[in-house]
């Protein structure tokens, strides 16, 4: 369960091979970001990158960095969409792309990426949650 603000919830990162993975980073592409004022429905904002999934590279970067994420380690990275002047608790539905970057050690100057979609819903107590999606392909 999240609080009334989605972005403030953190999306947990593993490094699941054999090696370490260094110099992590997360970014957060709004894939369909609905915002509305609750004191005045008429007023509506959405936010959208454009960009297919697969190439991807664009949005908020998180304020975290992990220098180095051991085999079988995990980091928290919190939604750069967190820092937005606009209120959280105004968030009606949202379609998120979340883009970790990090480099190998045998190829340390080229940056690598994981894209993995996460989708705002409800559950049946009315909690907030993200959910991930299926990776297509």
């Amino acid at each position: 369960m999240i609080s009334s603000n989605a972005f403030t919830a953190p999306f947990l990162v593993s490094n699941d091979g054999f090696v370490s993975l260094y110099e992590v980073t997360a970014t957060c592409a709004a894939k369909g970001v609905l915002y509305v004022d609750p004191n005045h429905p008429g007023k509506k904002l959405t936010l959208e990158w454009e960009g297919g999934d697969e190439h991807e590279t664009g949005g908020i970067l998180s304020p975290e960095v992990a220098h180095e994420i051991p085999a079988t380690g995990r980091v928290a990275f919190h939604c750069g969409l967190v820092d937005l002047p606009i209120s959280g608790e105004w968030v009606c539905s949202a379609h998120i792309l979340l883009i970790v970057k990090y480099h190998a050690p045998l190829l340390p100057f080229i940056d690598r990426y994981r894209r993995q979609r996460f989708e705002l819903v409800k559950d049946s107590a009315s909690q907030i949650r993200w959910l991930e999606e299926p990776s297509k392909g």
